[in-house]
This record gives C-alpha cells, sequence and structure tokens, in this order.
C-alpha cells in the first residue's frame, strides 16, 4: 500500500474543504490519501512515513487580488523551500477552468518551482454537482415545457459563445430569451 500525505492548500486561499472531499472519493487501488489542510499543522504528521508528499497551491483567478501583497508572496516563497526541502512535490490547482480558459486569464499565483498543473475537467464538475445535489429530491413535471432546451452559460466564455452562434447560425435558436438571469 502506497502512503500519500497531501497539504490541501499551502496558502489557504482556496477551497481546500472540495479538495479535500474530491480527493477522499477517489477509487485507486493500494494507495492511501492522508490529507492536511493546515500548513502550521504540518508538525503533527510524521512526514517521513510516506512515500508521497503533495503540497497544493490554489492558483484561481481570484487570486489576483492577493498580487500586490509582497508578504503573500515571501510567505508563499518561504513555505514552497521548506516544503520542497521536505521532500514535497507540488501541484498548481485551478479546478474551475480548462486549459484553454487558463491561457485566456491571468492566474496568481504564479509558481516559480517544478510543479504538476491540475485543471478543471468533467471529473470536477461531475464532482461538484453529485455535492450539490446529493441529497436533493427532484419532480420533474415536463408537461408545460416551453422550450426544447436551456442553454444555461453563466459566465460569457469563448467555447460557450462558439457553440451559441454555431446553433443560431443552424437556425436552432429561433428567438432571443425572454429572460436572461445572470448569478455568480
Amino acid at each position: 500500500m502506497q502512503r500519500n500525505f497531501i497539504l490541501t492548500d499551502v496558502m489557504k486561499t482556496g477551497q481546500h474543504q472540495d479538495l479535500h472531499d474530491f480527493i477522499n472519493l477517489n477509487s485507486l487501488n493500494d494507495q492511501s490519501f492522508e490529507l492536511e489542510n493546515e500548513y502550521y499543522r504540518l508538525h503533527n504528521h510524521d512526514l517521513d512515513s510516506y512515500d508521497r508528499r503533495f503540497a497544493i497551491v490554489d492558483v484561481r483567478h481570484d487570486n489576483i487580488r492577493l498580487k500586490e501583497s509582497k508578504e503573500f508572496d515571501a510567505e508563499l516563497k518561504n513555505r514552497c523551500d521548506i516544503l520542497h526541502s521536505q521532500g514535497f512535490k507540488f501541484i498548481s490547482a485551478t479546478t474551475w477552468e480548462s486549459e484553454e480558459n487558463i491561457k485566456q486569464m491571468p492566474l496568481y499565483p504564479e509558481l516559480d518551482l517544478e510543479h504538476v498543473k491540475w485543471t478543471g475537467g468533467v471529473s470536477w464538475f461531475w464532482f461538484y454537482m453529485y455535492q450539490k445535489h446529493k441529497d436533493t429530491k427532484f419532480n420533474f413535471n415536463h408537461s408545460k415545457k416551453k422550450y426544447d432546451f436551456l442553454y444555461l452559460n453563466k459566465a460569457p466564455r469563448p467555447h460557450r459563445l462558439k457553440l451559441y452562434h454555431k446553433l443560431k447560425g443552424q437556425g436552432r435558436i429561433r428567438k432571443q430569451p425572454v429572460h436572461i438571469h445572470t448569478a455568480r
């Protein structure tokens, strides 16, 4: 059995609990995972007893708010240097964004060390939907359907706009929506 230790958010700027829950749903054979979300509790673990040690750095777009903080940069560098000296491998996590979207938006912090990128994808989306709706009881009634489909887009992104324009160009969208709801 390979033992893995994961610090789920080096600077605690992201959604470490979601990462915790996602990782705990793993179905990897012969792997065990111990997770810690607090850098300052690492001393409670016998780090040398693990086969692999990982540290996740949240690099989402929302962290741009921290970009002007020299203290944040210094503390991140200090923590990464210490973790690296203890044999940690690094993962930069942007779980909600695809690689294509990441190319078009600034992320922060930028890691100046060897790391693996964890970007969003189908598995993260379905994990999130599962977490959000696992105890919900749905009762659908389609007897008074007004539309053939709903095209929910949230924030405009290039791939969503392409699909919309393609559908509109094929005549599949006959009129503009009556109601546009944007929520964040």
